[in-house]
């Protein structure tokens, strides 16, 4: 408890202080300017209206064209964000979903990556095997521009999270070392969370502060708690407890596990109860959340 303690008051010191408690507001307000994302819904018409699964394909496979190109995490993550944004303004049909998803990476990659490293419209329309001409790549390009009102510059999940564990090694700084480490594991897991159109569809800073959550926990970090919860209440994040426990039960999906309710109500109640939130619709949260993403 003294752990505990001695830690939450230092993450408090350093959220009022430090510079990056000057990143983390600024993050924080351009998520709230940004809104809430419309979620995708199943339709009865698979040809004129992209379902989730189909958008958790996209990225799936957008994360493949990424790691060929060499690109950074940052700039997978950007691409997601903007490709959700989109699909959240516009009513896409699947057919152009792939060619929509490339305009996406081509923007991020100019927002994120050196000049050298972004490739000419024609080699992203050769190596993506899209479909698209060069010229279309760029009219796509500017058609997602011009929808997300030549706004990209949005905070994705993956920036919170270096935010977050910068807060942690300066709180906490005998944990310097494992913050690196833990950033590339963590990212590898981002990347799998964002192809989940259910966790993509949560706020950046709640799907970045529970997978931190998850982790500190796994790696038995003492007073853990006292970490990231002053950075639950710095990021107003309410529902932080329902994330973690999606997390958790993505994690055993992951790992091919057999999934029992007696499972999932147990891991539910225990981290509900230590973020001291009620146990309230149980029921509407497992029938939701205890299916496999396609």
């Amino acid at each position: 408890m003294a752990v505990l303690l001695g830690l939450k008051i230092k993450m408090e010191e350093i959220l009022r202080d430090c510079k990056v408690s000057g990143l983390l507001q600024a993050a924080l307000d351009k998520e709230a300017k940004a809104g809430p994302l419309r979620p995708l819904k199943e339709s009865n018409n698979q040809e004129f209206a992209v379902s989730p699964s189909q958008r958790n394909q996209v990225v799936h496979w957008l994360l493949c064209l990424n790691t060929s190109l060499h690109f950074y995490p940052e700039t997978f993550a950007l691409a997601v964000s903007t490709l959700d944004r989109f699909l959240a303004t516009v009513k896409a049909q699947p057919k152009y979903l792939k060619c929509i998803a490339v305009g996406c990476l081509f923007l991020a990659a100019k927002v994120e990556e050196e000049a050298e490293m972004v490739p000419r419209a024609r080699r992203l329309a050769r190596v993506s095997a899209c479909g698209l001409s060069p010229a279309e790549v760029l009219r796509m390009e500017r058609t997602i521009l011009v929808k997300l009102g030549w706004d990209l510059h949005v905070p994705t999940a993956l920036r919170f999270l270096h935010i977050f564990l910068q807060a942690v090694s300066l709180a906490c700084p005998t944990m310097s070392s494992k913050c690196t480490t833990m950033l590339g594991l963590l990212t590898r897991h981002l990347e799998t969370c964002l192809s989940w159109h259910t966790l993509a569809a949560s706020r950046p800073a709640t799907l970045a502060l529970a997978l931190l959550s998850l982790q500190l926990e796994g790696l038995g970090q003492q007073g853990w708690l006292g970490l990231t919860a002053p950075l639950q209440t710095r990021a107003k994040v309410q529902t932080l407890s329902a994330t973690v426990y999606l997390l958790d039960i993505w994690e055993e999906v992951l790992a091919k596990s057999i999934i029992t309710p007696g499972r999932c109500v147990s891991v539910l109640r225990r981290s509900l109860r230590l973020m001291e939130v009620p146990l309230s619709g149980i029921s509407a949260l497992l029938t939701k959340t205890c299916c496999v993403p396609r």
